[in-house]
């Protein structure tokens, strides 16, 4: 009987993953509500993990594995994931003493708690790197193919953005600044941002394109780790004919999103991988810095350069990051309603000061980690990767971290050190 159950874990494996993924960010969550008005992806996402984390039992678990993966060479790998489930605990206890707890908040912590057991019961069960990575492989290969398809098609058709499908339903659509829908879908292959000003580089003015994600940012946010882990040429498939075409719809897909967040943190990186290269680099980088600090002193009576860098980063998210730190202090309760809680915003929500403490050292330990791989490898995909979303962390301190691709990234990186310290010890014993 456990041998028939368990032909099915790695399909559970795979919903399982792909489920928790979409979880947040993308449109596709409000097209299966359209299609199947009942539908509650936080009930349906929790009973899949449950079913598989079941059949992983039935799968077997290796005590070997179990050994390798709290040894002390993997503690530095698995401290991000070990202290965000901290976080969200804290968060949760804290929370029900300040009588401000709620169902989905409880749900959030459930899913993430029970994604967390998944994927390391997963590495247990014997099951490796691209067995866990699959998923979000697939949904990228899916995103650079619509996204292809959408491009060329908007050099062929005339007024492309009129020929979209029927988006109303979609919670942002309403947001236009122009008097119109916020998003275009042509042809249902990824959204267009076509109602705010166009877009301009380079002296082509165009739309936004934001995939299946409700923002440019998120589409970066989530799918720019995919395009760096998984078209590198370490990692053996696709093969070397398919993934420069791949590299390049992939450049072409960031550039037409064009989002600052993204570009910025790529800059970021671009300039890391430069000064690791040798003492050369390290001069350039130094000067790069140098000049960008002397143009903005240099800009701020006229601050018109100064300006435009601080709308693009003062947006409605980054500003909510600010304000964690400016009403820390202000807001902070020792006693009665609200007891240890920090408020947010203008919409009731609270911020644990304890687990303030946690989500700080989760984004301190993804630096270290960060650090780490580049002291042992410099041309380290996931020193890059991590990077990445620390960057972008600091656009939404009090969103980000918090998403299903942060906690995915990091352990997707515990698989990858995980398969990493398995050939290492293997190699010793021949």
């Amino acid at each position: 009987m456990s041998n028939r159950l368990s032909i099915f874990y790695e399909p559970f494996l795979y919903l399982a993953i792909l489920l928790f993924l979409l979880g947040e960010g993308t449109v596709w969550l409000e097209f299966a509500r359209k299609w199947i008005p009942v539908y509650s992806h936080s009930v349906v996402t929790t009973i899949v993990l449950v079913a598989t984390i079941l059949l992983g039992f039935v799968e077997g678990v290796r005590k070997e594995a179990l050994e390798i993966i709290t040894s002390r060479n993997m503690m530095l790998a698995i401290s991000p994931v070990i202290l965000f489930g901290l976080a969200c605990y804290t968060d949760v206890i804290i929370n029900m003493f300040s009588s401000n707890i709620s169902a989905s908040y409880i749900a959030f912590f459930v899913r993430h708690f029970l994604f967390i057991f998944l994927v390391v019961q997963a590495l247990a069960c014997g099951r490796p790197f691209n067995v866990i990575t699959k998923p979000y492989y697939h949904v990228m290969l899916f995103v650079l193919l619509t996204g292809f398809c959408l491009f060329i098609l908007s050099f062929v058709v005339d007024n492309i953005a009129d020929k979209t499908i029927d988006i109303s339903f979609l919670r942002k659509a309403e947001e236009g600044n122009l008097g119109k829908s916020l998003y275009s879908m042509p042809y249902g292959l990824g959204l267009l941002i076509t109602g705010q000003n166009l877009a301009s580089f380079l002296g082509f003015d165009f739309y936004q394109f934001s995939s299946y994600f409700i923002e440019p940012q998120i589409f970066g946010f989530m799918m720019v780790p995919a395009f760096i882990i998984f078209l590198q040429r370490d990692y053996k498939t696709p093969a070397t004919v398919y993934r420069v075409p791949m590299i390049l719809v992939t450049i072409i897909l960031i550039f037409w999103a064009h989002s600052f967040t993204t570009l910025a943190a790529l800059i970021g990186l671009g300039l890391v991988w430069i000064g690791m290269r040798n003492i050369i680099g390290t001069v350039f980088v130094l000067i790069v810095f140098s000049l960008a600090l002397v143009m903005v002193i240099t800009n701020l009576d006229d601050l018109s350069l100064s300006l435009s860098l601080i709308k693009k980063l003062g947006s409605e998210s980054s500003e909510g990051s600010v304000a964690v730190f400016v009403n820390i202090w202000e807001t902070l309760r020792l006693t009665g309603d609200g007891t240890l809680n920090i408020r947010v915003g203008d919409k009731g929500e609270y911020l644990s000061a304890m687990s303030l403490l946690f989500w700080a050292s989760f984004v301190i330990s993804v630096l270290i980690n960060v650090v780490n791989e580049l002291w042992l490898n410099k041309n380290s995909v996931f020193a890059y990767v991590l990077l990445f979303l620390l960057i972008c962390f600091f656009k939404s301190l009090g969103h980000l971290p918090q998403s299903p691709i942060s906690i995915y990234i990091c352990l997707i990186f515990l698989a990858y050190r995980y398969t990493h310290e398995v050939t290492h010890r293997n190699n010793k014993l021949l």
